[in-house]
């Protein structure tokens, strides 16, 4: 399995390329399969291998699907004959049970297939009157054709629809502007704030292909925290989306999360309005005038103490 120790995972994120977005690029045929449990009967040898998932990710070292376990999971059942080049195979039935074994640790999941088959021999006999195919029925079983695998936690955990956003608006005459922030939305690639015509994104993860020991390849996806640029009036101060101006109308704004599996629209806002100035109240005018004169009164009396002091 990829990621033995850190250097190696360095090693495969320097020459794994970046994923491009979509799953139906990932190789799902496996190069190499485990057939060493085989089981068998007079005529028939049988083993299963489950070698990997549909569409997994992995994030900060930890394994994901999304959706239901038994729909994700691949596995290959082999089958092989010893019957004669004159008999023929009528039919397999198959018995498949898939258990999930919820552990404290690892969850794991264990398929078991059993067996029968169904087949003929063919021997050409001659008679007096003319020629016919004797031919004899035989059935065989193989029960226990089994294999396990941990499974990997599921992506529903993060719960990225229900994040919620703080959005404080700032009503300031001179630079006016709302800030938003949005906790870390983990299973995010990036969220994108949208504001009338204009967009910003946050990137919080990327994703190289990567595969697995039997060649399935997977995302793994490494912290890549940045901003796109903006020259209008979204850009950002640290961790938040800031949008300049006045006047500020939720109904034009949008967030939207990207994950590996979907975009979320986050609805979920916590408004809060903190009034710095206003400029159509003079009053506002005054006061700033007057704590101006202060500090500056201040800084005369200090001066001027320091210097009778040295006199």
């Amino acid at each position: 399995m990829p990621g033995i120790c850190q250097a190696n995972d360095l090693l495969n994120l320097l020459y794994s390329p970046v994923w491009n977005g979509d799953f139906e690029s990932l190789n799902t045929d496996p190069y190499d399969l485990d057939f060493s449990n085989q089981k068998s009967s007079k005529s028939f040898d049988a083993d299963i291998d489950i070698y990997g998932w549909k569409n997994m990710t992995r994030i900060n070292n930890t394994d994901y699907i999304n959706g239901n376990i038994t729909d994700n999971v691949y596995c290959f059942l082999y089958i092989k004959s010893r019957v004669g080049k004159n008999d023929t195979i009528d039919r397999i039935e198959k018995e498949i049970d898939i258990s999930i074994d919820d552990d404290i640790i690892e969850d794991l999941i264990t398929i078991n297939y059993n067996l029968t088959f169904f087949w003929h021999s063919s021997e050409l006999m001659h008679t007096e009157t003319g020629k016919y195919y004797n031919k004899k029925y035989y059935t065989e079983k193989i029960t226990g054709i089994k294999d396990h695998e941990v499974i990997p936690h599921n992506f529903s955990k993060f719960d990225v629809e229900n994040c919620q956003a703080f959005i404080t608006f700032y009503n300031n005459s001179i630079r006016p502007k709302t800030v938003i922030f949005l906790p870390k939305p983990d299973g995010s690639i990036y969220v994108e704030y949208k504001y009338k015509n204009e967009s910003i994104k946050q990137n919080i993860l990327t994703g190289h292909v990567e595969h697995n020991k039997n060649g399935i390849e997977f995302v793994n996806f490494t912290e890549n925290f940045g901003w796109s640029k903006n020259d209008g009036n979204l850009s950002h101060v640290g961790k938040n989306a800031v949008i300049k101006g006045s006047n500020f109308s939720i109904d034009d704004f949008q967030i939207i999360a990207q994950t590996p599996y979907e975009k979320i629209n986050i609805t979920n806002y916590s408004t809060k309005k903190i009034l710095v100035f206003n400029n159509k109240n003079p009053y506002h005018y005054v006061v700033i005038i007057i704590f101006v004169i202060v500090i500056v009164t201040l800084i005369f009396l200090i001066l001027l103490f320091r210097i009778l002091l040295q006199t």
